[in-house]
């Protein structure tokens, strides 16, 4: 299925665009009056399935505030939480797919996986028109709670503008 996860400005903070999660997923949208939005999404995922292991899984919950502003612009805040399940103590989930045992910049020891993945994510972005082109200023924060170190954090923050014309394009910084 798609991810039907928002993702500020399409970024791959925390996981890849061309990400089509197996699971269950479910999206709720409640207007709060003429110029605000509530939007709920939450899911469960199978992340790979092991006969040696039990099952890694990612469970999410996402919350998001969308106020329209004047002709199309809009402000947009919300809060995510991702919690992988049976992932501590777990070979590399890149072994399902290359011969390399890579954590990818995850915390290893002994060959497995040191530390649960428990992220907690913040985001705004604020969209807007530019010269006729729909334009957006955003940001992201996430941490994974469950870390024992303290390289636990990540952020962004960029803008992109999408030009129409013969084909589509997105340009960001």
């Amino acid at each position: 299925m798609k991810n039907h996860f928002y993702k500020i400005g399409k970024n791959e903070l925390i996981g890849d665009n061309d990400l089509n999660p197996e699971g269950i997923a479910a999206q709720y949208a409640a207007p709060l009056n003429d110029v605000d939005m509530l939007l709920l999404n939450g899911g469960g995922f199978w992340v790979d399935e092991s006969t040696l292991d039990v099952d890694t899984s990612l469970w999410g919950a996402q919350a998001y505030w969308k106020r329209m502003i004047e002709n199309s612009d809009y402000l947009l805040a919300g809060a995510s939480y991702y919690d992988y399940g049976n992932l501590k103590g777990r070979t590399a989930l890149s072994s399902t797919w290359s011969a390399a045992n890579s954590f990818l910049g995850n915390t290893s020891s002994g060959g497995v996986y040191k530390d649960d993945h428990d992220i907690f994510e913040a985001f705004g972005e604020y969209g807007f028109k530019w010269a006729g082109m729909p334009t957006a200023f955003f940001g992201s924060w996430v941490r994974n709670i469950a870390a024992s170190s303290r390289e636990d954090t990540g952020w962004l923050q960029d803008f992109w503008v999408e030009i129409s014309g013969d084909s589509k394009k997105e340009y960001s910084l």
